[in-house]
């Protein structure tokens, strides 16, 4: 059986892992046909907040797939502001963290509930007044097409070639536990 041990030391990694967007914006019509009024995260963020926690973040919706944490999130005039942090020593993570910098990926999208709407015969579309959010996710293709990624932060780096070289362990380590049983990868 194949098997490999992998150490190495991770003291700094250059790339934060946070960035910012819009998960919704308000008063915008998605491919659904719903329009997010202001207002409709307000009571979902108190009950977030009460419990402490905040919803998933997901890679394209997927619940097998968490790839950070959602450290804030509020209502502005503009719609459902949010900041991530991706979790970087996973292989999701840094994988969504390289694509959101390339600009190869840019959307958000949310995962909720309807709680209060109702039909606008002149817009013809769903008016959500209230929505219990679940989960906001990185994708591909959002539905509300304003909902972006708006900044991912880069950090500063002590040593270029030891960082590229950490990443190259990392992804070799990625890609060796798909195809070994056995794959140790041990952070110092």
């Amino acid at each position: 059986m194949p098997q490999m041990d992998v150490r190495w030391q991770l003291k700094e990694l250059s790339s934060s892992g946070y960035f910012l967007g819009y998960a919704s914006v308000f008063a915008t019509r998605d491919d659904h046909n719903e329009i997010v009024e202001r207002g409709a995260f307000k009571k979902t963020l108190q009950r977030w907040q009460q419990r402490a926690s905040a919803p998933a973040m997901l890679w394209m919706h997927d619940p097998s797939r968490p790839i950070g944490r959602w450290r804030t999130l509020a209502e502005d005039e503009v719609g459902l502001h949010a900041e991530g942090q991706l979790a970087l020593r996973t292989c999701q993570g840094m994988e969504a963290y390289e694509l959101l910098k390339l600009g190869a990926i840019n959307g958000l999208s949310i995962g909720y509930r309807v709680v209060g709407s109702r039909y606008d015969a002149v817009r013809r579309a769903r008016i959500l007044s209230d929505v219990d959010l679940i989960e906001i996710s990185l994708v591909t293709f959002p539905a509300n097409p304003a909902a972006r990624v708006r900044a991912v932060k880069e950090g500063q780096s002590r040593g270029a070639v030891l960082h590229a070289g950490i990443r190259a362990l990392h992804r070799a380590a990625c890609a060796l536990s798909s195809s070994t049983r056995r794959t140790h990868v041990w952070y110092e």
